[in-house]
């Protein structure tokens, strides 16, 4: 099919072992169709975003009532006192500053409040943590896998402003605390902030959370935590503010919206920061449709007992996959790790294979052949409604797609 599409926007492509682009019509629960009407197993959910599911009915009406009143109103409205309320009652030590259709502009503003209050400007990072200049200018591929060749080397490097040796950017890259620590020593005197994509910690990112925490406190250096890719599913926020770590902002993305763009910038002391001067937020920061999805998505998950079960479904969906692989005897290359409880998983390869780009991008797309999506390169999602899944057909498309990866991994 010829679609006309945007020039730019994306630059995921999903392709199959013959070369041929996918485009996707609609979905449902779990499941996404593409424009030719064969169906897939959906683990990418818009790349995070989904979390109950694709087309929930009782979502959907919440949504349209909403819409019934009006999609932009002159201010703030009721609903957005519904969803700060909501979040209120559940970490009642949190406020919300500003409400966006993106994270990257909570990290924008995040940094902005906190370069009002410091002198210095330098930012030590840790992960992706959105697509604005001084976010992405000079960073690895973060999303590749750890020992993978892209995640050793620098892009985005051109036509990139507000990186500078006036305003310096330091990428912690290993996720070792050590590494950080020599960091912190070597630019002590220019930074004021460290930011961190809490997906990137990896495994036991809480303890590691906790021991950033006190070295950045230690100096004097304000801490912003990134939970785009891991609020909404486990919580109504993030792990972060549910375990309550001392940190000065949280931003809460993707999930909480259960695919209507919505992004949360938390704060845990209010006195400490310059909201009035800060001109933080614009014309769409009080749209109600996000407010409006995000009330949904807490009411209905907390309504279905979802937080609990979504960790569990990943999990099982982790153990379907593993399984498959041992069927297919392909286990020395490759495996799948939950992460986070189960509400995200990662594919985890052998040195042999976390080298080669080109054998990990023919692994998704055989995938793709037997209608599943999973990504190489990024991490996976569960939503809700994964629970629901045929598991027998999840099995057997699973065990097709590897053994063909297996075969074409000869001719390689």
């Amino acid at each position: 099919m010829n679609l006309s599409l945007p020039i730019t926007g994306t630059t995921r492509k999903f392709i199959t072992t013959n070369g041929k682009e996918i485009f996707f019509d609609s979905g449902m629960g779990g499941i996404v169709v593409d424009t030719e009407g064969k169906e897939y197993f959906d683990f990418v959910l818009g790349f995070g975003p989904v979390s109950i599911g694709h087309a929930n009915s009782e979502f959907n009406s919440m949504l349209l009532e909403q819409l019934s009143k009006g999609g932009l109103l002159p201010t703030y409205s009721s609903i957005h006192a519904e969803y700060c309320e909501l979040l209120s009652k559940h970490y009642p030590d949190w406020k919300t500053v500003c409400l966006f259709k993106s994270s990257s502009e909570a990290v924008t503003a995040a940094l902005r409040l906190i370069g009002m209050r410091f002198t210095k400007k330098g930012i030590i990072r840790c992960g992706y943590i959105g697509w604005h200049d001084v976010h992405l200018a000079c960073t690895p591929k973060w999303h590749a896998p750890r020992g993978s060749l892209e995640r050793e080397s620098l892009y985005f490097t051109q036509g990139m402003r507000g990186v500078s040796d006036m305003e310096p950017v330091y990428n912690w890259l290993d996720d070792n605390i050590s590494t950080l620590e020599s960091l912190l020593v070597k630019y002590e005197k220019n930074i004021s902030c460290f930011i961190c994509d809490f997906y990137a910690l990896g495994d036991n990112a809480l303890d590691k959370l906790r021991q950033l925490q006190l070295l950045c406190r230690k100096r004097g250096i304000a801490i912003i935590v990134d939970e785009t890719k891991t609020s909404g599913r486990l919580n109504p926020a993030g792990i972060t503010m549910d375990e309550n770590v001392d940190v000065d902002f949280v931003i809460l993305g993707k999930a909480i919206g259960n695919g209507i763009p919505l992004a949360s910038l938390m704060v845990k002391n209010v006195n400490d920061w310059n909201f009035t001067d800060s001109r933080i937020g614009g014309t769409f920061s009080r749209d109600t449709l996000g407010a409006a999805a995000g009330v949904a998505q807490i009411s209905l998950m907390t309504q279905w007992d979802g937080y609990l079960k979504l960790p569990r479904t990943g999990i099982r969906v982790c153990n379907t996959i593993n399984k498959a692989i041992e069927v297919a005897q392909v286990s020395q290359f490759v495996k799948v790790m939950p992460m986070f409880s189960g509400a995200l998983f990662e594919m985890r390869y052998s040195q042999l294979i976390v080298k080669d780009i080109k054998k990990r991008a023919l692994l998704e797309r055989c995938f793709i052949d037997k209608g599943i999506l999973i990504m190489d390169g990024h991490c996976n999602y569960i939503c809700l409604e994964h629970e629901n899944i045929d598991w027998e057909n999840l099995t057997n498309s699973c065990v097709k797609a590897l053994l063909q990866w297996k075969t074409l991994l000869l001719r390689l």
